[in-house]
């Protein structure tokens, strides 16, 4: 399994088919800004490829020693073979002096998808990521944060959106109080 930074057109359209798919949509921030902040080299858009065949995505947001997992998907028929588990050890291995910051949909509140966000918490954390002690609200959505087990406040959290997306989005996010 490789990373590979997406470049060809084809693999884009492929990431941006799985990203429309994959996440909702009061989630997804406008995929034109996304290839906007890669040629700025503030995002990094990854394609999850073996032998020519596209397993997934990751897109990063960059800042300093940060690096936000913004999104991950595995294409449903790879899923539940360790393939995102490989490409979390493939992240680590190469930012592996970087602080990795991950969203999740909260599992605090009851929801009609509650098992898939149990699910998704309980991948990170079997992958190495760690709760941190805050919450957030972001775009209307309650999210746990996690971290490859370095410690991070909000603020750090949010200079990360701030200086990768500006105040547009980073407007839209909001400490949750404990």
């Amino acid at each position: 399994m490789k990373l590979k930074q997406a470049k060809d057109e084809t693999i884009i359209k492929k990431i941006k088919d799985l990203y429309e798919y994959s996440f909702p949509k009061k989630e997804k921030k406008p995929f034109s800004l996304i290839c906007e902040k890669q040629k700025t080299k503030q995002v990094e858009i990854l394609s999850l490829e073996k032998e020519n065949n596209f397993y997934g995505l990751m897109i990063l947001a960059l800042y300093n020693d940060y690096i936000l997992l913004d999104y991950f998907a595995i294409d449903v028929k790879y899923q539940s073979k360790g393939i995102g588990s490989e490409a979390i050890k493939l992240l680590f291995k190469k930012y592996k002096n970087k602080k990795i910051i991950i969203e999740i949909e909260s599992t605090l509140k009851l929801s009609n998808n509650q098992l898939q966000r149990e699910k998704r918490k309980n991948f990170y954390l079997k992958n190495n990521f760690k709760i941190l002690p805050f919450k957030v609200n972001l775009f209307n959505v309650e999210m746990e944060i996690l971290s490859n087990n370095t410690n991070i406040n909000y603020e750090e959290y949010i200079k990360i959106y701030e200086n990768t997306y500006g105040k547009n989005i980073s407007k839209n996010i909001f400490l949750i109080e404990k």
